[in-house]
């Protein structure tokens, strides 16, 4: 910040108020017409905006962060905002609210991202790293709105924050969800999360359209809210060859709507032919996990079920490129490029596996 070291003088001959400051080798002036300490005061305040790049000084932080929730409306999913907004609420607003933005420090920050941990029960490591991300975007959105803010710097997580442990199921378990419960309605979409890992949104947006052939192609996502989205990531789109256990699932939830009488326009859909909701699905899942007698995993746990079950027969570029990780994402170790012929090994490799797992007593 670059601080004044002169004061604005009143100049008789031309009736004003005048005061001269240098930023970067560069000199201006700058004048007021109002007479008295009021029209004083309003040249060095426009001296020292001109200082320091024509930030403000009085922004509270709850009105930088109602800056930053209102220009997530465009671009973001509601979840995304519903997030944000719940992090603010929870952890920045009951504390900062009334604060001057230019008044936080980095010590200030490192509190707000150790208090979740040390909360009781303790709060997440994923809860503190949102913390810390919302920070971060308090602070951009603070440099494109010209407020001085003292920008976060090396805001480790603190060691005490949990970190949630995902549970899998066993093979003799994947294999009860792969041969039993056939009668009910939701076990195709629970056999095809599982055998592609796909996300539960994945799933519930999968379209007839997006089926030529063999080879299925992720275009869309639904949130919890019923929003349709690009995805997760930006390998959230993508096209998998699909592994005959894949293929035999589809087959299996055809005869099941023709069955029941039901033409739909979605791969997977409820009772009624409908798009199934994210939300419904789960609570599916926990009714059919109980009559199959499967552990209490989540939906989202098949999906670490998947990759743990063909990690060791199947290459992580390969695996990568059927959930849709992006190359930075640490699925089991380090990216590779695809090769030509990608899809249709991955399919065959997970196909062995599956296979074994079927041939087991």
């Amino acid at each position: 910040m670059n601080e004044r070291k002169n004061e604005a003088s009143w100049s008789e001959s031309r009736l004003r108020w005048r005061i001269d400051v240098q930023r970067n080798g560069q000199r201006r002036t700058f004048y007021s017409a109002q007479q008295g300490r009021r029209g004083k005061l309003e040249a060095e305040r426009k001296a020292d905006e001109w200082l320091n790049g024509g930030r403000k000084k009085e922004m509270r932080v709850g009105e930088l962060c109602k800056l930053y929730l209102d220009g997530i409306d465009t671009g973001h999913s509601s979840c995304h905002r519903l997030r944000e907004e719940s992090i603010i609420n929870t952890w920045i607003l009951p504390y900062w609210e009334h604060l001057k933005v230019d008044s936080l420090t980095n010590l200030d920050y490192k509190a707000a991202i150790y208090r979740p941990a040390e909360c009781q029960p303790p709060r997440s490591k994923r809860t503190c790293g949102h913390v810390r991300s919302v920070i971060s975007a308090l602070y951009n959105t603070a440099l494109m709105a010209n407020v001085e803010m003292v920008p976060p710097y090396r805001l480790p997580l603190p060691k005490a924050a949990t970190v949630k442990e995902h549970q899998v199921l066993t093979n003799a378990e994947f294999k009860r969800l792969l041969t039993e419960g056939n009668q009910y309605w939701y076990i195709h979409a629970f056999r095809f999360i599982a055998v592609l890992g796909l996300r539960r949104g994945e799933l519930c947006g999968l379209r007839r359209e997006d089926l030529d052939g063999n080879l299925l192609t992720i275009r869309r996502s639904v949130n919890n809210l019923g929003e349709t989205t690009v995805g997760k990531t930006a390998s959230a789109q993508r096209q998998i060859f699909l592994p005959k256990m894949a293929r035999q699932i589809l087959r299996d939830q055809r005869k099941q709507m023709m069955s029941a009488g039901i033409a739909s326009e979605w791969l997977f859909a409820n009772t009624n032919g409908e798009q199934i909701e994210p939300n419904a699905l789960y609570n599916r899942w926990v009714f059919l996990r109980d009559r199959l007698e499967l552990p209490p995993i989540s939906i989202h746990d098949l999906r670490h079920t998947m990759i743990s079950t063909v990690k060791n027969d199947v290459e992580l570029p390969l695996i990568k490129s059927v959930v849709g990780h992006t190359p930075k994402m640490d699925t089991l170790g380090t990216y590779g490029h695809d090769t030509g012929n990608d899809a249709e090994t991955a399919a065959a490799e997970i196909d062995a596996v599956f296979d074994r797992i079927l041939q087991t007593r």
